[in-house]
C-alpha cells in the first residue's frame, strides 16, 4: 500500500520533471538564436526595411536616435561577417599567404576604426532624406537616405554626402552605401545596375526625381574622391558608392545616373 500511494505521488512529478526538460530544452535554441548575429543582422536588415515604408507613408522626414553601444555591436557584426565573406570570395586567390595578407591587412583596418568610434560616447540622430529604388532586370534596389554617410549611418541606410548637391539640383548628388549580405539591401546589387537603368529617388515631400545610368563600374578605393568631388558640372547627376567584393577587397563599385 505504501508503495502505490508513493508512486501516486512520485509519477505525477515525474511528469512535470520531464515536461519542464522539455520545455527547458526548446526554450534554449530560440533564446541561443535571439542572442545570435545571424538575428541581430536580420532584425538591423527588417529595420531599414521598416524606415522605407514608415518613410513613404508619412509623407515627412523620419529621425532615429542610436546610441554608441548599438552602434559598436553592430559595426562588430559587420565587421566579422565581411572578414567572413573576404575569406570565402577569395578562394580563387593565387595562394593562402595571399589572402592572409589580405585578411591581416583588413583586421588592422577594423583595430583603427573601432579606436576611433569607442571614443565617441555620445548618440547619433539621423534624420531620412529621401527613399533611393533601382527596379530592373538585374537589380532590385530600395533603401533609405540619411542625411549624413559616415560609418555610424551607414549601418541603418545609405547616406548622402553632405559636401554634394542635394537631389534634384545642379551638380553631383552623392550617396554612399554598404553592399549588405542579404541581396537587394541597401547597395547589395549596385553592381547589377546596368546602363539605361533608372534610379527613383522620393524626397519626403513627395517629388520624384529619376536618374538614367550612364556609368556602372568598378573603380580602385584611392579613385573615389575624383568622383565625389565631380560636381564642378552643372549637369546634375547621382553618383552611387559601394564596397565590391572580390580579389582586391578595397574596389568600389560606381553607379552613375543623369537627372532626366
Amino acid at each position: 500500500m505504501v508503495c502505490i500511494k508513493n508512486n501516486k505521488i512520485l509519477f505525477p512529478i515525474l511528469r512535470v520533471g520531464i515536461s519542464l526538460v522539455g520545455i527547458i530544452l526548446i526554450i534554449l535554441p530560440i533564446l541561443d538564436y535571439l542572442n545570435s548575429d545571424v538575428y541581430k543582422i536580420m532584425k538591423k536588415d527588417n529595420e531599414i526595411d521598416n524606415y522605407v515604408d514608415e518613410f513613404r507613408t508619412s509623407n515627412e522626414s523620419i529621425v532615429i536616435t542610436v546610441n554608441n553601444d548599438s552602434y559598436i555591436e553592430s559595426q562588430r557584426i559587420f565587421d566579422e561577417n565581411r572578414l567572413e565573406q573576404l575569406s570565402s570570395d577569395n578562394t580563387d586567390c593565387s595562394s593562402e599567404i595571399e589572402l592572409n595578407e589580405l585578411r591581416i591587412d583588413y583586421e588592422a583596418e577594423l583595430d583603427v576604426s573601432r579606436e576611433q568610434n569607442s571614443s565617441n560616447a555620445s548618440s547619433t540622430q539621423l534624420v531620412s532624406l529621401c527613399t533611393l529604388s533601382v527596379n530592373s532586370e538585374t537589380s532590385n534596389i530600395e533603401t533609405i537616405v540619411w542625411d549624413n554617410c559616415d560609418n555610424h549611418t551607414l549601418q541603418y541606410g545609405a547616406g548622402f554626402y553632405p559636401e554634394s548637391h542635394l537631389p534634384g539640383e545642379d551638380g553631383n548628388c552623392v550617396i554612399f552605401g554598404h553592399n549588405m549580405r542579404r541581396s537587394g539591401l541597401v547597395f547589395n546589387q549596385l553592381s547589377s545596375v546596368r546602363i539605361n537603368d533608372v534610379i527613383e529617388i522620393q524626397m519626403s515631400d513627395g517629388t520624384l526625381y529619376r536618374y538614367i545610368v550612364y556609368e556602372s563600374r568598378e573603380i580602385e578605393e584611392e579613385d573615389i574622391y575624383s568622383y565625389i568631388t565631380a560636381s564642378s558640372s552643372e549637369e546634375p547627376i547621382i553618383t552611387l558608392i559601394t564596397c565590391h567584393y572580390n580579389e582586391n577587397y578595397k574596389s568600389r563599385w560606381i553607379v552613375i545616373g543623369r537627372l532626366i
